[in-house]
């Protein structure tokens, strides 16, 4: 099960005939948060050649640094999914579906030299494209000390203009970007995105001597490929936008001196235009915590109102040994601009929860979508 975006998801990939034909198809899981589960089949054009699921453990099986399964989700958002496939001749595939209805959307083709990596796909709120970084999870030692060249790009991969077919919008090459922690603001579609962890050398040309490796957050105008903000020093291990783009939460990291586990210092609250910082919530014992289920916090709620920020516990693992674990939440009303449009949407969201329920309210599109937290263009 790969835990996205508060679900988790398994893929298992068959055959089946189809008007005398073998057709490859995928059976996508989906696991909400409640323990619900829902499942799509999802038939794959004939051009599309990946391996059997019994073939792809085998030569999954083959290389002892892999550690992640050869067909499993790596993005996910409003009901679309990107699917990562092992394929043969060191071929990756990233497969775009909608969960909703079943439909194929896209395929995009990757090739790998030395191991085949992880990946962690963030979809734009328009759904027209995607961010493809390494992941850092499940990447293998070997590969993060060397860095393959490949290792070191993220890719902003279009799949709407061509129905089927995916190409590379644009490419960037940064040492360390299995370290970034990204989001997509929900205002811009897909021309505005915040980036986290992101070296002071990587976006700037004119720094003091000594600060080339301080990792700071960043706002990049992908239309103009140009940064717009920037924030204090601070190495997050998630980033989330509230759903109307007002606001941008982290949760800032620590070192850990014990191999698997996590140190998480507090949550930040920054503004999402200039990235300064409007309130710091400590985090209650999130000290040498696993990744997960410290890492599915901070969340905000539907309505953008508030902020759930999770807590931990001491617990005694073995006598004198002990450690601490996720065991509660902490809910943060956050501040609501004083304006009857914003409030109104706020009012309504409370009342209907799911997205798909405000087309029963009879409103213009325009003003299902404001509803929503659409995106909109500058």
């Amino acid at each position: 099960m790969w835990p996205n975006a508060g679900r988790a998801f398994s893929v298992d990939m068959f055959s089946e005939w189809e008007n005398n034909t073998v057709v490859t198809a995928l059976s996508v899981l989906q696991k909400n948060v409640k323990g619900e589960e829902a499942a799509r089949i999802i038939r794959l054009p004939h051009c599309i050649k990946v391996k059997t699921l019994e073939e792809a453990r085998h030569h999954a099986g083959s290389a002892s640094s892999i550690r992640f399964r050869p067909v499993q989700v790596c993005g996910h958002r409003n009901g679309v999914v990107v699917i990562q496939a092992l394929c043969t001749d060191n071929h990756m595939q990233f497969i775009v579906a909608n969960l909703q209805n079943g439909q194929y959307l896209a395929n995009y083709v990757m090739k790998w030299t030395w191991d085949p990596f992880a990946t962690e796909c963030i979809l734009s709120p328009d759904l027209t494209r995607f961010v493809m970084k390494p992941s850092i999870v499940y990447g293998s030692e070997a590969l993060l000390t060397y860095e393959p060249p490949y290792l070191k790009e993220v890719r902003l991969i279009q799949f709407h203009s061509n129905p089927g077919l995916c190409k590379v919008e644009k490419m960037f090459r940064h040492p360390g970007c299995a370290r970034y922690v990204l989001a997509f603001d929900p205002r811009y579609g897909h021309t505005r995105i915040a980036i986290g962890n992101i070296k002071e050398r990587d976006h700037s040309r004119d720094m003091p001597a000594g600060n080339e490796d301080n990792e700071v957050i960043v706002i990049l105008d992908l239309r103009k490929h140009q940064y717009i903000a920037r924030s204090a020093v601070v190495t997050v291990q998630k980033l989330t936008y509230s759903p109307d783009g007002s606001f941008i939460a982290t949760l800032a990291a620590a070192p850990c001196f014990h191999t698997g586990l996590h140190n998480f210092t507090s949550v930040h609250i920054h503004d999402s235009d200039s990235l300064d910082v409007i309130l710091r919530i400590p985090c209650t014992d999130t000290y040498c915590v696993p990744l997960f289920p410290a890492a599915l916090f901070p969340m905000f709620s539907e309505c953008g109102t508030h902020l759930i920020v999770g807590c931990g516990r001491n617990i005694d693992i073995w006598g004198p040994v002990f450690g601490q674990e996720i065991s509660l939440v902490e809910v943060y009303k956050l501040p609501v601009p004083i304006n009857l449009q914003y409030m109104c949407r706020v009012a309504i969201r409370r009342m209907v929860i799911k997205s798909a329920d405000l087309w029963k309210l009879s409103l213009p599109e325009k003003m299902v979508d404001y509803l929503m937290f659409g995106y909109f263009y500058e």
